[in-house]
């Protein structure tokens, strides 16, 4: 997915350009709500599409009760409502399709519970390796990026929109975010330490964006989807 301006340790994972925003009965679906891994960023538009505010609502906001995101969907005659309840009050969302509401429900409370797993992880402390020199940080261990050949195994980036993406060396993959159909080609590395014997068994991949993720992971740090 396109960049849509946002900082460099921000990406869109859902974009809706026409959201009614607020439960008012003359509100009217020509708002544009984007998700990120970081915020819900609404794009506030006027009936000819010009825009007229923007809010950013941060998802560490996001109320949490029981260890739950709370945050619901409904439907009636077939239109969406999403409703999040943050820490300065509950915002409403409104959408032409139900099924829709539910799709941002679902992903909004991945993308949270990724976002909150990745912190408690971040938190712990760092494993000491045998040898100093093969010192590394936990995101620089994870999150490599550069193309990656375990076992013939092509870790890489859709061309198209940058998300991970891995398969078959020379196989076409399609990609899970932008549909994009990619060949994948690996030109491997040496193996260190680390790869001698394959792949690592303290890490595992994303079946959906292909993610290098650590093996205790229950959601993708980059597409909020469980794992396996």
């Amino acid at each position: 997915m396109p960049n849509n301006g946002l900082p460099p340790n921000e990406y869109a994972i859902l974009i809706n350009k026409a959201v009614k925003y607020g439960n008012g009965f003359f509100q009217v679906y020509s708002n544009e709500l984007m998700l990120t891994n970081l915020n819900l960023v609404l794009t506030l538009k006027g009936i000819m599409g010009g825009i007229k505010d923007k809010k950013i609502f941060g998802l560490n906001n996001i109320k949490i009760i029981d260890n739950t995101p709370q945050v619901s969907a409904s439907g009636k005659n077939e239109l969406g409502s999403l409703i999040i309840s943050f820490l300065h009050g509950t915002e409403f969302f409104g959408f032409s399709e139900q099924n829709e509401a539910y799709k941002w429900r679902d992903m909004i409370i991945n993308v949270v519970n990724a976002n909150r797993y990745t912190a408690s992880y971040q938190q712990q402390p760092q494993k000491q390796q045998q040898n100093q020199e093969e010192k590394v940080t936990v995101r620089e261990y994870y999150y490599k990026e550069v193309p990656v050949t375990f076992n013939e195994t092509v870790v890489t980036k859709c061309s198209a929109c940058g998300a991970s993406i891995f398969g078959k060396n020379g196989d076409i993959v399609k990609c899970n975010f932008c549909g994009s159909e990619n060949i994948l080609k690996g030109e491997g590395r040496e193996m260190n330490k680390r790869d001698q014997t394959g792949f690592d068994p303290n890490i595992k991949f994303c079946s959906y964006c292909g993610n290098k993720l650590p093996k205790e992971a229950a959601f993708c740090f980059r597409c909020g989807k469980k794992v396996e």
